[in-house]
């Protein structure tokens, strides 16, 4: 009898052993890891917004863009009016928009660029060690604890977050939680120290120290100096049974120590996308985006610049601002929306890659391809027609130089003697002269006396014939409509008009060079 009693207190004895030994085998506290399984969700939220912050100034270029290209198209088919002025004048302002665009995101692409890849690796830390504490179970033990350590949190880490990554979800744009991502840091991931992290005891054998002969006793050697990090530093152990946490709240204060490690560095680069700004935004419609565009100084400037080009002034004499800006966009901008309608109507050429005459109204034209061809089509046009001009004014410059040479007060002044000169029959030998004339000149009254008719060239370039009509009249008998006196002599008006009309044409022809 005292034998069995002593087996049984022998047994027991074992038993409670076994028992506290099991009681030591603490897993992760809920607590611990279910905030960094929101962590998770949404630093993989960091792709979409940095997508978003690049399409949106990526957006505005392009719809500025197009914009551009349309009020230039109509500029550009009607080059020398008011309304181009206009148009070319708010093309400059969006130039101005496009190259700070360029510029805003040539600084924002490196910083999407960060934040997508520390945010990318922190989330992967972050995962993979929370699913290597998920995957240390079997059928009656788990090391990852549920709510109020009552039983295993297997099942809760996909609600909470840690699920393998969904690429077409990452790149929805949706913004971050403030309770888990802040201006300072993580607010949800506060440091968990000692036993504070433990999760259920007697479950997860993961966090206990393999004591005495290292080659006897495989495992982790705490004592020894060895320790267990997950998730790069998100859950560390440098004692048996005590998982912890590192203070990730506020990078700035409490968490500064943090500041060098993968996740500061994720929350930093977040951080700098976050408060990057967008660039220049065009407006809901055109008309308010080009009323945008009119205020701003860019166009004013490229009116003051135009202006000078023609004129042969210097932008710095415009000085009525007020002034130039109501001429050309109307007070307040009043001249905008019916000049976008009008552009918006309009009928180019150009559009059509392979038959470059056909109409195509511009508001159908959305495309910089299209618009493009529309501008190289009306350049092209333009060249052709200045060139032909100026072949045209070139053979008037011509004909009008060789009437002049065959001219008789040219003729007359070629003859360098007296008696030569008098001897002509429409020539005079003058003694006293003005500086630059010729002594011998041409003399109508005796060309007239002697009968003889003549092709004489105006100062203004033209030439006239004394006809029938006019030869021999007085200046009393001359009069209009067939005859009109010029000088001493009588003569014939329809080759005075003709004359007229064609300085008219060279004239118009001038001009048109000149715009």
């Amino acid at each position: 009898m005292v034998y069995r009693k002593l087996l049984q207190l022998t047994f027991v004895k074992v038993l409670l052993v076994v028992l506290i030994a099991e009681a030591t085998h603490f897993g992760v506290k809920y607590d611990l890891w279910q905030p960094e399984c929101k962590l998770t969700k949404e630093l993989r939220k960091t792709t979409g917004l940095a997508a978003d912050k690049l399409n949106a100034d990526l957006n505005s270029f392009k719809t500025l863009k197009l914009t551009q290209l349309k009020l230039l198209s109509f500029a550009a088919k009607f080059q020398y009016t008011k309304e181009a002025i206009a148009l070319r004048a708010i093309g400059s302002a969006i130039t101005a928009d496009l190259r700070a665009l360029r510029t805003n995101l040539e600084d924002a692409v490196p910083k999407a660029m960060r934040a997508t890849a520390y945010a990318a690796e922190a989330a992967s830390a972050l995962y993979s060690g929370i699913q290597t504490l998920h995957d240390a179970h079997d059928a009656d033990n788990y090391c990852l604890s549920a709510t109020a350590n009552a039983a295993g949190g297997n099942a809760a880490m996909a609600a909470q977050g840690c699920i393998p990554l969904d690429l077409p979800a990452a790149l929805t744009s949706e913004p971050y939680a403030t309770g888990v991502i802040s201006g300072k840091g993580f607010p949800k991931i506060s440091e968990l120290t000692g036993s504070a992290g433990q999760g259920k005891s007697s479950e997860c054998g993961l966090f206990e120290n393999a004591a005495g002969d290292r080659n006897g006793n495989p495992g982790v050697q705490f004592s020894a100096g060895s320790k267990i990090n997950l998730g790069l530093g998100a859950i560390v152990a440098t004692q048996a049974r005590q998982p912890t946490r590192p203070d990730l709240t506020d990078f700035s204060g409490s968490a500064r120590q943090q500041a060098t490690t993968l996740y500061g560095k994720a929350h930093a680069s977040i951080t700098a996308l976050q408060q990057h700004a967008q660039g220049p935004k065009p407006g809901q419609t055109e008309v308010e985006t080009m009323k945008l565009l009119a205020q701003k100084p860019a166009a004013l400037q490229s009116i003051k610049f135009q202006l000078a080009a023609s004129t042969g002034k210097k932008t710095s004499d415009y000085k009525e601002d007020d002034n130039l800006k109501t001429e050309y966009f109307g007070k307040t901008e009043s001249n905008i929306e019916p000049l976008w309608n009008k552009v918006k109507e309009e009928k180019v050429k150009g559009a059509d890659p392979e038959d470059p005459s056909k109409d195509s109204k511009i508001s159908d034209l959305n495309t910089e391809e299209q618009l493009q061809r529309v501008l190289d089509y009306y350049a092209v046009a333009t060249g052709l027609k200045l060139a032909k001009q100026t072949e045209e004014i070139a053979k008037l410059e011509t004909e009008i130089a060789n009437q002049k040479g065959k001219s008789p007060e040219a003729e007359c002044n070629k003859i360098s003697d007296e008696p030569n000169c008098n001897d002509e029959n429409i020539c005079s030998w003058h003694k006293e002269v003005k500086a630059g004339e010729k002594n011998c000149q041409f003399n109508s009254t005796k060309a007239k006396e002697k009968g003889v008719s003549v092709t004489q060239t105006q100062t203004t370039g033209g030439t006239e014939t004394t006809t029938d009509k006019s030869k021999g009249k007085g200046e009393k008998d001359c009069k209009s409509p067939d005859c009109k006196w010029e000088g001493e002599t009588c003569k014939d008006s329809s080759i005075l008009a003709t004359k007229k009309f064609a300085l008219s044409v060279v004239s118009a022809a001038f001009v048109a060079l000149l715009f």
